[in-house]
C-alpha cells in the first residue's frame, strides 16, 4: 500500500507540472465532473408556478377591471400582459 500511495503522489505531482505549463486556466478546472459537462440541458416543461408578489393599486385596479370586462380572471389577464411584454421584449 505504501509503493501505491507513493505512485499516486507521484502522479498528481505530475499531472499539476503538466497543468502548470498552460497557464492559470489550467490551474483552475472545473469542480464538475467531466460526464455532467456534456449532458444535455432538460427542455424547461411549462408549468405553474406560485408567485407571491406586491404591485401597485392602480395597475392591480386596472387589471382587475379589464379581468372583469373581458368575463376572464385576474390571474388569465396578467398571464397575457406578460407575455406580451416578454415577446416584445425578446424581438428588440
Amino acid at each position: 500500500t505504501y509503493t501505491n500511495n507513493r505512485n499516486l503522489d507521484n502522479e498528481k505531482k505530475e499531472e499539476l507540472k503538466n497543468r502548470m505549463r498552460g497557464g492559470i486556466d489550467e490551474l483552475i478546472r472545473s469542480t464538475l465532473p467531466e460526464d455532467r459537462k456534456e449532458m444535455p440541458k432538460k427542455e424547461l416543461e411549462d408549468r405553474e408556478v406560485h408567485c407571491n408578489f406586491v404591485m401597485s393599486s392602480m395597475l392591480h385596479r386596472k387589471l382587475k377591471l379589464l379581468a372583469t370586462q373581458r368575463g376572464e380572471s385576474l390571474k388569465a389577464v396578467l398571464h397575457e400582459a406578460l407575455e406580451g411584454y416578454l415577446e416584445k421584449v425578446e424581438q428588440e
